[in-house]
């Protein structure tokens, strides 16, 4: 008996460990995270320079240059990007620990300091 609730902890064991290791082929979640962060900037920048671009082709040119210098920056692929963002979609406690790094960095973003005390 004892014998068995050894074995049956150590195989429970062997298989969280298996659990926790990303596939080959998935971006690591610190570097997902700057990914995607910089996919939301160039998204944003497409939206402020949508009010002054006229066509819809030269806005979806512009959206899809921006995500490619996105990925070259951070030397990836957008298939790897694109396949990692579905695995993470697919595994949503994953996504969860990325969007609030996501959210974490927007506030960091917003928090202008309070100025100091003039002496």
């Amino acid at each position: 008996m004892k014998f068995l609730l050894t074995t049956l902890y150590i195989l429970i064991q062997f298989a969280s460990c298996q659990q926790d290791k990303l596939p080959e082929y998935v971006l690591p979640k610190d570097k997902m995270t700057k990914v995607l962060w910089d996919i939301l900037l160039a998204d944003e920048m497409t939206n402020l320079k949508l009010q002054t671009i006229d066509s819809n082709f030269k806005q979806i040119t512009y959206r899809t240059n921006l995500y490619q210098k996105v990925v070259e920056i951070h030397k990836t692929t957008d298939e790897k990007f694109q396949k990692s963002f579905s695995w993470y979609q697919s595994h949503p406690e994953e996504m969860k620990i990325i969007l609030d790094s996501l959210r974490s960095f927007s506030l960091r973003a917003m928090y202008i300091p309070p100025p100091k005390p003039v002496k």
